[in-house]
Order: C-alpha cells, then structure tokens, then sequence
C-alpha cells in the first residue's frame, strides 16, 4: 500500500493517464480534420483560361461558325438561282403557249384561204369541155349586153365556166355589160372576174 502512496508512482500514472486521454481525443477528431471538400464545391467555378492555350475547336453546326454561314448563304443564293430560272421558264413556257396560238390561228386562216381560193377557182371538167365550148360560142355570137341577161338568170359557177372558154375581149364585154345593170351586178361581175384571174393564173402555172 506504501507504494501505491508512493509520489513516482502517482506522477507515473497520471502521465498514461493523460497521453490515453489525448490519443482518444485525437483518434475522434482525425474524420473532421480528414474530411474533403464535397466534389460539387469543386466543380461550381470553371477553372480560368490561361493565357497561350488553344481554344476548343467549334462544333460543325454551331449556328456562329463561319463554315456554317457560308454553307447557309451558298444554298439561299443557290434557292434564289432556281427561282429565278423557274420563273425565266414559266415566262417563256407562257410566250411558247401564245406563240403556238398564234400559229394555229395562221394554220387556220391558211387553210380558210385555201378553201376559199378553191371555191373561187373555176375548174372545167373533162366531160363539160364540149358543151361548155358550144355555150361560149354561142354567146360569143351574141351582143354583150343580151349575154349579160342572160347570164343574170345563171348561177356564178356556170357563169365562170363559160366566161372562162370565150375570148378575153368577149368576155371583157360581157362583164363591162353585167356592170351596168346595176350595183348588185356590178359587183357580181367583180366576183367573177376575179374568179377568171385567179383560174388564168392557176392554168398558167399549172403548165409550167
């Protein structure tokens, strides 16, 4: 018992007392002390931009690259271009569609000419030749104005035949006296020599 009354003893074990009692506070302390930043603290600022490093490149299709623009302005101009040579065609299909119009409407007045012409050409047949030389005869025979009366009761077509197988002086005569009989007449007599020339001319260069 003396010895644990003992001072040495007594200081002994206060000091492992004490060095127990600070490793226990320590050893509880060591997590907080530890502890890292949370990762997110970390990443809420961006680490600043140094001078002299390179920028990372853009992406092809951010709208801000030049590539980009320029590929965008080449289509518009390209668009504009089609456009333009859509609407050049469609003025120049519409001018073909006048353009062709405009030649049927010649076809047709072509071929109202034609017709007419025809009606107006006086053709003797082979088989009327001999009774159509015997009339003209007939007539020649006869004053002008006796063959123009009687040539005001015949329609034009015969009138034209018979006209067409006498004299050019004779009929000359002819016409001269139907054109006095009066305004219709006249212009009948205008008709028919019209008839004579257009025939004359056909004859002409048919024998050619």
């Amino acid at each position: 018992m003396k010895i644990l009354q003992s001072p040495m003893l007594a200081s002994v074990l206060g000091a492992l007392l004490y060095l127990g009692t600070t490793f226990w506070e320590l050893r509880s302390l060591k997590p907080v002390q530890a502890a890292a930043p949370a990762p997110t603290a970390r990443k809420t600022k961006a680490a600043p931009h140094k001078a002299g490093t390179p920028a990372a490149p853009k992406l092809v299709w951010d709208p801000q690259n030049p590539e980009v623009e320029q590929l965008v302005k080449e289509l518009r101009e390209q668009k504009e271009s089609l456009a333009t040579r859509e609407n050049g065609l469609n003025e120049l299909a519409s001018r073909l569609q006048v353009e062709r119009q405009e030649i049927d409407r010649v076809i047709q007045e072509v071929q109202r000419m034609q017709t007419d012409f025809e009606k107006s050409l006086t053709k003797v047949k082979g088989d009327e030749v001999g009774n159509l030389k015997r009339l003209a005869k007939m007539y020649s025979t006869m004053t002008p104005d006796g063959a123009a009366k009687i040539f005001r009761e015949l329609d034009d077509d015969s009138v034209g035949k018979i006209l067409l197988l006498m004299k050019e002086a004779e009929s000359a005569a002819v016409l001269e006296a139907m054109a006095k009989q009066g305004a219709p007449e006249a212009k009948r007599a205008a008709g028919l020599s019209e008839r004579l020339r257009v025939s004359s001319n056909a004859a002409a260069a048919k024998a050619k």
